[in-house]
C-alpha cells in the first residue's frame, strides 16, 4: 500500500466532454489496479486499469479547484477538479507510481490473488492449449489437418508449435513455402467457419520480386483452395496499397502474381504502414 499516497477523493468534479462539459460530483478513488470515479447519484462510474494509463497531467490551479487529466491508452480522457491542490498533488504522485512498475510480478495479476486459492503460479502456462482451441472448429477433419512441423519453432519463429493446413500438404511443401515467405509465415487455417466450407488463412508476403517463383507455395495456395468446397477461387486480402506492394517487388518481396498461381484474385485494401497509421493515430489524440 506504500504506492498509495491517497485512495479516495471526495467532493471531484468530473468533466464529461459528451454533455457539454457537464461537472458531475462524485468521489475519486485510487487502489493497485484501478482509478475510478463514481457519482453521487450513482448514475455514472468511470473506471481505467492502471496498467491503462498513458499519461498523466496537473494543470494551472483555478478558482474552482485543482484541475488534473489522465489519458488511457484506450483512447479514454478523464479530465478532473479535485477540491484542494494538496489532493491533486498527491492523486498525481500516485498515479504516477501506479502506472508504472519496477518488475513484471509487481502487476496486479502475479501479487494479488485469492488467500484460498491453492494454485501453482505455473498454471497458467498449461492454461491455452492449441489442439483444444482448434477442436472448437471441428479439427482436423478430411481436408485439413493438424502439423507439427514447427514443433522446435525453427520453421517459423512467430508461429504456434500447433498449426493447421490443407491435409494434402506434406512438411517438406510447407518448409518450402515457408522460405518463400518473408519471416518463414507460410499459410495457415486460422478460422474454419462451422460449415466447414469457409476458410480463412494468413501469411506473410511472398519473396517473389519480379521473377522468383516457388512451386510449393503454388501448389500450398491451391491446395487451401481445393480445401473450400465451395470455393472456384481464391481470394487473397492484401492490407496493402497496390503500390507499396510493387515497390516492395524491387526490395525482393511483394505480393502473389495472378499470372503464376491458379484460380486467384488479389483485393488491396490500401492501407498504409504502420508508421502512416501512427501519425494518424498522433493526430487523433491531439484532437481530443
Amino acid at each position: 500500500m506504500d504506492r498509495l499516497c491517497v485512495t479516495q477523493v471526495n467532493n471531484v468534479f468530473y468533466l464529461d466532454h459528451f454533455d457539454g462539459n457537464a461537472h458531475i460530483l462524485g468521489t475519486l478513488h485510487l487502489t493497485l489496479t484501478h482509478v475510478f470515479f463514481i457519482g453521487a447519484s450513482r448514475r455514472q462510474e468511470i473506471w481505467l486499469n492502471n496498467q491503462l494509463i498513458s499519461s498523466v497531467e496537473r494543470l494551472p490551479l483555478t478558482t474552482g479547484g485543482a484541475p488534473i487529466i489522465i489519458r488511457g491508452k484506450n483512447f479514454r480522457v478523464i479530465q478532473l477538479i479535485l477540491p484542494r491542490e494538496r489532493d491533486c498533488h498527491n492523486v498525481y504522485t500516485t498515479i504516477k507510481r501506479l502506472m508504472t512498475v519496477e518488475s513484471v510480478s509487481e502487476l496486479p495479476c502475479f501479487c494479488l490473488s485469492p488467500p484460498e486459492c491453492g494454485w501453482s503460479r505455473t498454471d497458467g502456462w498449461n492454461r491455452f492449449d492449441m489442439e483444444t482451441q482448434l477442436r472448437r472448429f471441428g479439427l482436423p477433419n478430411s481436408t485439413w489437418e493438424l502439423t507439427n512441423v514447427n514443433d522446435d519453432y525453427q520453421v517459423c519463429d512467430t508461429y504456434p508449435t500447433v498449426l493447421c493446413v490443407p491435409s494434402n500438404a506434406s512438411k517438406s511443401m510447407l518448409k518450402a513455402s515457408a522460405r518463400f515467405r518473408s519471416r518463414g509465415r507460410f499459410p495457415v487455417l486460422t478460422y474454419l467457419h462451422s460449415n466447414g466450407k469457409s476458410a480463412l488463412c494468413r501469411s506473410s508476403q511472398p519473396l517473389a520480386g519480379f521473377s522468383s517463383k516457388c512451386m510449393e507455395d503454388q501448389f500450398l495456395l491451391e491446395a487451401i483452395r481445393l480445401a473450400n468446397p465451395s470455393c472456384s477461387v481464391l481470394y487473397v486480402v492484401d492490407t496493402r496499397p497496390a503500390l507499396n506492394a510493387l515497390t516492395n517487388r524491387a526490395q525482393g518481396k511483394g505480393y502473389e502474381d495472378a499470372t503464376v498461381y491458379r484460380n486467384i484474385a488479389i483485393q488491396f485494401f490500401d492501407i498504409e504502414n504502420i508508421h502512416v497509421v501512427r501519425n494518424s493515430l498522433e493526430k487523433l489524440l491531439k484532437g481530443k
